[in-house]
């Protein structure tokens, strides 16, 4: 038998659960792992990752199906007594990439259709968002990480408006916002607040299976680090001056104006936002249009601007508005006329 219809006649009779990688293929029929692969190629038949897929997939949807609440490890458990060789980390991994695609299959983005770029530069943003928020059973620790202005805060704020509308809140919706800058100078309050102290519950506690906000998580206590990243990564955590180890399923969302690679590393789900430089040039047209609209609102009176003027005038607006000088937009109207 030729060495295509060897390769082909294994794979066709290999576990659909465990289909063999080139590597086994080429063990089995004594070639290199080269020839193998080559030939599998030429023969336009996926690799097993590939092959294994469908029946994968299937199976968890199943499993979820019946029981949306379900730890990956017992998830994993599940499938494994299925006769699928799996590890929780793989498990974990395929089953955040199914919660995306029913976000982007089933959730309407246009909910968010007033935020500029939800339908351009910011769509697979706001899928992911709200794939970490309905991430069952209890959501996903969330990091969100972009330069001051843009939008971290606008886009956590309607996340949390569409959390309302899920299930799961909709008897109780537990939410608290915090920003770790106040309390630069009474860091130890920061952490009484959340983990508890001696006796005392904290809000990890008394905010069980809601969502804690965690802005400016950069000025977050250096004490206390440690202690915030045993909870992201085990659902533990230790009040103060008590050695008593409770368990928590609160979410937490979190913010950052530049990239901190302990927190990046610890969170499930990371959010880069775009810069306004990295908007494509319809999005920064619609921001200084929201501007004037703005200031049309304050003003309460019409803002006309010729189309030919705002040409000339665009790199002049584009400084003004989005640099760091605060100057009223008033002023500026009052220059182009």
């Amino acid at each position: 038998m030729q060495t295509r219809q060897l390769i082909r006649h294994c794979i066709e009779t290999e576990d659909k659960k465990n289909p063999y990688t080139d590597e086994k293929i080429a063990e089995i029929l004594d070639l290199s792992r080269e020839i193998v692969t080559n030939i599998r190629k030429e023969l336009k038949i996926p690799d097993s990752r590939e092959r294994r897929k469908s029946e994968l997939h299937k199976a968890i949807l199943q499993i979820i199906k019946s029981q949306p609440q379900i730890s990956d490890r017992q998830l994993t458990k599940k499938l494994n007594d299925q006769y699928f060789v799996i590890g929780k980390y793989a498990v974990s991994k395929i089953r955040q990439e199914l919660t995306l695609s029913k976000t982007q299959n089933t959730t309407s983005t246009p909910i968010f259709s007033h935020i500029i770029g939800y339908d351009g530069s910011l769509k697979n943003i706001i899928n992911r968002a709200l794939a970490a928020l309905i991430y069952p059973p209890f959501g996903m620790h969330c990091l969100y990480v972009g330069q001051v202005g843009t939008g971290k805060s606008t886009l956590i704020k309607e996340v949390l408006n569409y959390a309302q509308t899920l299930e799961r809140y909709q008897q109780h919706f537990y939410c608290h916002e915090i920003n770790c800058q106040d309390y630069k100078h009474n860091e130890k309050q920061l952490l009484v607040e959340l983990f508890g102290y001696q006796q005392q519950a904290g809000l990890l506690e008394t905010m069980n299976q809601g969502i804690i906000c965690l802005n400016q998580i950069d000025s977050f206590p250096i004490q206390g680090k440690e202690m915030l990243l045993k909870y992201l990564n085990t659902g533990q955590f230790q009040r103060l001056d008590n050695p008593e180890i409770f368990m928590s399923s609160t979410m937490i969302i979190a913010t950052l104006n530049t990239a901190i690679e302990d927190y990046q590393r610890n969170f499930s789900m990371v959010i880069q936002l775009p810069s306004f430089e990295q908007r494509p040039m319809k999005e920064k047209l619609a921001y200084i249009q929201k501007c004037f609209q703005n200031e049309s609102q304050c003003l309460n009176d019409d803002i006309t601007v010729k189309k030919k003027r705002f040409i000339l005038y665009y790199p002049i607006l584009f400084l003004i508005i989005f640099s760091k000088f605060k100057m009223k937009l008033k002023s500026l109207v009052l220059k182009l006329y």
